[in-house]
């Protein structure tokens, strides 16, 4: 399972966090991938293993989040059910 989605430049960098911090944070959390094209801002999520059947689509939830301004706590908060 995998989900595209288009982030304006200027969230990148809150997606990707201080040292890739928040990136990582995502990925442990929901046993996802993240890869992010810095130039275009297109944005890959996907799953290899499926612990949770709904963990890209909840990244992908998390990252929109994240684009549209909120903060990556705030946004963190959809991982939970």
């Amino acid at each position: 399972m995998e989900e595209f989605i288009r982030v304006p430049q200027a969230r990148i960098g809150a997606i990707i966090g201080k040292n890739g911090k928040t990136k990582q944070e995502i990925e442990e959390k929901l046993k996802v991938n993240i890869e992010i094209d810095t130039e275009s801002g297109q944005t890959h999520i996907f799953c290899e293993e499926f612990e949770d059947p709904l963990c890209v689509w909840k990244g992908r939830d998390i990252i929109k989040a994240i684009a549209r301004g909120f903060s990556p706590r705030k946004a963190l908060e959809l991982a939970e059910d």
